[in-house]
Parts: structure tokens; C-alpha cells; sequence
């Protein structure tokens, strides 16, 4: 146990990437000790129930969903979702009417983030007494290896890093430089035939040229955010030609910052919850953010985008569909087409200065946004 051990608890491309020598070996580890653990636990049962794993944020929870759409339509089986709380909620706005499907919530610490490493809080079985005929991992991390590690199903297919691949009966690589709607489609092909797909990618635009311009200034972390005080100038700038909103989380920014030097057309709306936030995009016609969760909930609910790249893949994010555009300031750091970060781990592994970001002028945004407005008949 102590290869596993190893194995759940260093992040490893890292460490082969330090260590290229010791790659064959660790692979071969891997191997053996999946298999034999997948063949042990390996049951089968009559159930045709069918469980997807979707551990994710909130922007990739979005991204699961024209692949878990695609399933529902070619499958009449019964369908449980494991998934964070907050990614219900978002799934709930899809697929509140749909009948076939439930969840099973994975508590706030059952899985929990120490560093770089993951633990299984308790002794108890994340998935209970329930029995499913088929799981399919639409996560494809160390988190979800760690959930698989020792689930009985009769048939596991998913996509993950080369070396989980004995976790499951068939497995797919993630792929590089593709959408990541079209990485979780991967997972669906090793149950279902992929036949017309273009049309489950675009969200159905479903917006209003009156309604206001919403601005969310923050992101997951630091280094994708075009900062405050730009996004401030920017809906100064913007409120001159449109009704401009402003909308934080209650603990994101003091409020007394942004009301200094800001113009009352500029409203500033604080939200407590996902679903009020939820509930101010629902009532905007274009969203306006850095690369971030709101953005692909603004996608979801059929609201025009415009997204601020810097450290991230545009190629990679950004929503499907004409009603949505970005700007990304070009440098030779950025990321490569087929990387989702740029070198520097999208700014979390020691970038010296965030120049993509900072070298990105209000003028050039706001003359971006104008014609993307006017394109959309907004003004």
C-alpha cells in the first residue's frame, strides 16, 4: 500500500517531470497495483443505474453539462450525480424537470485539500449501499481516482492521468489543447457513440438588449484578474452608453473601496449566495468578467460574454457561440494552444510580474466591448 499511498498523495506529473528516469517504474507500479485492486473489488451487478462522477468547480461543473446532456438523450437509464453542493445547484438550473436524474452530495469534509494532497475523511464508503451498473468519471483528477480506488460497479469509464488508467475498464488520456466540453464528451464515448454533438455545446442565447451590463471583477484566484480599480473605469466608462451593475460576493470587497470616485449610474450589487448571484445574471444581457465561474454560468443561462483572458486558454474556456467574445493581451508567455495554463501554472507557480493582466490597457478593453455592444445591438 505504500506505492498507493504514494501514488494518491504527490502530485505526480510533477514529480516525473523532476524525475523522468523513474517514469517506466512508476508506471509499472501503478499498473499492478490499480489492476489487482480493480479486479478484487470488481462486482457485478444487475443494477442498470448508471453513476457520474463530476467533482468540479463551477465554471468545468458548466462544462460537464452538454456531455451529460448528450448521455440523457441516448440513454433511458436512471442517472446519479456525485457532485459538490454548489454544482447541484448549477445542475438544477438544467436539469430540474428531468426525472431520471439524482445526486448524492459529497460533503464539505469528506474530501478535503491539505497542500497538494488529498485525504478520505472517515471510514465510510462515499457511496453508501448504492449499487450502479456503470460509473463514469467526468472529473478525471486525483480526486476522482481517490473516489474510485475502491468502488465496486461492473463497468468504470473515464478520462484521467495515464497513470489511474488501470482504475478503470476502459480509460481515456485527457487530451491537450482541446475544448473542455469536448474532454468530457471523451468520458460519454467510452459508453455511448458520439453522432452530431455540435448542437449539445451552445447554450440557447436568451437575453435582452435592455437589460443591464453586469460586471464581476473577481475570479478563482489572484493572477486571472484584470483588477479592481480597471474594472471600476470600465463601468464608468461603459455606463455612459448603458445601465452598468457591479455584483461581488459579501466577502469578496469592502464596499466603502468601490464607492470611492464611483458615479452613481454604477450600482453596486453584494450577493450572499450562488443563487443570488444566480439571480442577478438571469436578469443582465451581458456578463463581463475575468476568466471565472460566472462567466459560464452567464453562458448557461443564455447570456451574452465577454471574458478578460490572461494566464488561461481562451481556446480552451471560452463559451460556444457568436454572443460570446474576449480579449487576451498576446505575450510570449501566454499559454500555448495546446496548454490550458500558461507556463507559470496560470499565474499560482511563481509568476514574477502578471504581465498579461497588467500590460492589458482600459482603452483597449472598452473599445473591444463597444464593438462587441454594437455587434449585439445592445447600443
Amino acid at each position: 500500500m505504500l506505492v498507493y499511498k504514494y501514488l494518491i498523495h504527490v502530485k505526480i506529473t510533477e514529480f516525473i517531470k523532476k524525475h523522468p528516469s523513474i517514469s517506466p517504474f512508476l508506471q509499472l507500479s501503478a499498473d499492478t497495483l490499480f489492476y489487482i485492486n480493480h479486479k478484487f473489488y470488481k462486482r457485478r451487478y444487475s443494477s442498470e443505474a448508471v453513476l457520474i462522477i463530476s467533482l468540479h468547480k463551477l465554471g468545468d461543473t458548466i462544462f460537464t453539462i452538454p456531455a451529460i446532456n448528450y448521455f440523457i438523450s441516448n440513454s433511458n437509464k436512471k442517472i446519479t450525480i456525485l457532485c459538490f453542493e454548489e454544482s447541484k445547484v448549477l445542475y438544477d438550473l438544467e436539469f430540474i424537470e428531468e426525472d431520471r436524474i439524482d445526486y448524492l452530495i459529497v460533503p464539505k469534509d469528506y474530501l478535503r485539500w491539505e497542500g497538494r494532497l488529498v485525504f478520505q475523511k472517515g471510514k465510510n464508503n462515499l457511496l453508501g449501499k448504492e449499487k450502479f451498473g456503470t460509473i463514469i468519471d467526468l472529473t478525471g483528477t486525483i480526486l476522482s481516482a481517490s473516489v474510485l480506488f475502491r468502488t465496486q460497479a461492473d463497468k468504470i469509464v473515464g478520462i484521467n492521468d495515464i497513470y489511474f488508467r488501470k482504475i478503470y475498464d476502459n480509460h481515456l488520456p485527457i487530451r491537450n489543447g482541446s475544448h473542455l466540453m469536448d474532454i468530457y464528451f471523451d468520458s460519454i464515448s467510452l459508453t455511448t457513440p458520439l453522432k452530431n454533438i455540435s448542437k449539445f455545446k451552445m447554450f440557447k442565447p436568451s437575453f435582452r438588449t435592455d437589460d443591464p451590463i453586469l460586471i464581476h471583477p473577481l475570479a478563482g484566484w489572484k493572477e486571472k484578474e484584470w483588477g479592481l480599480k480597471k474594472f471600476i473605469e470600465l463601468a464608468e466608462l461603459l455606463s455612459e452608453y448603458h445601465p452598468i451593475k457591479i455584483v461581488l460576493p459579501k466577502s469578496g470587497i469592502a464596499k466603502d473601496i468601490l464607492f470611492d470616485g464611483l458615479s452613481n449610474p454604477v450600482k453596486i450589487v453584494v450577493t450572499n449566495t450562488l443563487n443570488e448571484l444566480i439571480s442577478e445574471i438571469k436578469n443582465s444581457s451581458v456578463l463581463i468578467s475575468n476568466d471565472s465561474g460566472p462567466i459560464h454560468i452567464a453562458s448557461l443561462l443564455g447570456k451574452a460574454t465577454f471574458t478578460i483572458y490572461g494566464p488561461t486558454n481562451p481556446i480552451m474556456h471560452i463559451p460556444n457561440g457568436s454572443h460570446h467574445s474576449y480579449i487576451q493581451k498576446k505575450l510570449s508567455c501566454a499559454p500555448r494552444p495546446e496548454n490550458k495554463y500558461c507556463f507559470a501554472d496560470a499565474g499560482r507557480n511563481g509568476c514574477p510580474s502578471n504581465e498579461c493582466m497588467q500590460q492589458l490597457k482600459i482603452s483597449e478593453v472598452f473599445n473591444t466591448i463597444i464593438l462587441f455592444l454594437h455587434k449585439l445591438k445592445i447600443i
